[in-house]
């Protein structure tokens, strides 16, 4: 039996929930509302944290709600905002970002696609059912479509429905120039795989050639990459010497390293995954980057020993993790003058900042890389205190 409770909407969490009270006293985050409604629903308790789910509004409904595009909003655990306005959403990101890094943001940068962006996703199967998880729960829902998804998958989505496979397990996808990607990972087999058996399509962005797999990370929104990687760009150029070397951790298949090697004389990439790197080796090729030029470092970030590099200026793109203590280490040890931060995480973003005392957040932007969701991409670009 469900047990119910009303919340007057107060504010934002750290990680993408509203915040408010329950009648009953009990802190609450909640689901499919906004800040100053009082809203009811069915409240759950999970992982010594208490969750509402709004269902209805009691009073003062917030100005910027409309009627979601998905019919199976509220119940899949793939959005968080179809219910407001996407100039809300911003708001909110916004907000979020500036109460948890202490100042506004330079600039905001959003989506030219609100729907139809991701050119990679993964759904899970079971008996007949195929689709994504429900919000903070192992239960799979079924779905017909993800408006989020690129329109391609959403086809190759139906096409899967009508496939001979296993019966339980997930499927992934990835668009390429030259088309679709999938690869089927059947329950209780392993994921991984090995260069030969890799399958890879090429993916020209803002004049490179990068190559891109189901079984490795590239950023999920292709319409802003190329601002996201001009702003790290411009950043970088303002503070760059003649003749100086930057260092790309957790540098994937290449997407960041390839565009400072503009900039400065020499990159090095360090990754952990070697599949990234069988890919961002055949880039370096098709696009005609030489050894003197960027040299790759297969490493694991928690283990790998960085004492002996010696960059001129840092960049980082870590998982939504954050930084690892090593890494955290490196940089306090190094003193290097300036860094360059993205990450798709910013309240891993604030605290790497706060355990990094001796540098400050010089100024930092928003990428709406995943609309309709509580994620976003934050850049920043920490400079050295002086002494």
């Amino acid at each position: 039996m469900e047990r119910y409770d009303t919340a007057l909407i107060t504010g934002l969490s750290p990680k993408g929930f509203f915040t408010g009270q329950g009648s009953s006293g009990r802190d609450l985050l909640c689901l499919y509302t906004d800040i100053g409604e009082e809203t009811s629903g069915p409240w759950f308790r999970k992982k010594r944290k208490n969750y509402l789910r709004s269902e209805h509004v009691l009073s003062n409904p917030s100005p910027s709600r409309i009627d979601p595009v998905c019919p199976f909003f509220t119940q899949c655990g793939g959005c968080d905002l179809q219910h407001l306005s996407l100039e809300r959403e911003h708001e909110i990101k916004a907000t979020l970002a500036r109460e948890l890094l202490g100042k506004p943001s330079t600039g905001f940068i959003s989506s030219p696609l609100t729907f139809g962006y991701r050119n990679n996703m993964e759904f899970s199967f079971s008996h007949g059912a195929i689709g994504l998880h429900r919000k903070l729960s192992r239960r799979l829902l079924d779905i017909r479509s993800c408006p989020l998804a690129d329109p391609d998958i959403d086809q190759a989505l139906s096409r899967f429905r009508l496939s001979d496979t296993p019966e339980e397990g997930e499927v992934r996808f990835v668009t390429t120039d030259e088309g679709l990607l999938s690869r089927v990972y059947p329950k209780y087999v392993s994921k991984e795989t090995d260069k030969d058996h890799l399958s890879a399509g090429p993916k020209k962005l803002d004049g490179l050639t990068y190559f891109v797999s189901p079984d490795t990370f590239f950023q999920s929104n292709d319409s802003v990459i190329s601002p996201w990687l001009a702003v790290i760009l411009a950043w970088a150029g303002e503070i760059a010497e003649p003749g100086s070397s930057a260092l790309d951790l957790y540098c994937g298949s290449g997407t960041i390293t390839m565009k400072l090697a503009t900039h400065f004389s020499h990159v090095t990439g360090i990754e952990s995954n070697p599949l990234s790197l069988f890919l961002f080796e055949k880039s370096l090729r098709v696009n005609g980057f030489s050894p003197s030029e960027v040299s790759l470092i297969q490493g694991d970030l928690f283990t790998h020993d960085l004492k002996e590099l010696h960059p001129d200026f840092l960049v980082v793109n870590p998982p939504r993790g954050g930084l690892s203590p090593l890494v955290r280490s490196f940089i306090r040890e190094k003193r290097i003058p300036y860094i360059i931060y993205s990450s798709c995480n910013v309240a891993s973003f604030a605290r790497d900042l706060a355990e990094m005392t001796s540098y400050q957040l010089e100024k930092y932007i928003i990428v709406n890389m995943f609309p309709r969701t509580f994620h976003f991409e934050v850049v920043g670009r920490l400079k050295l205190k002086e002494e």
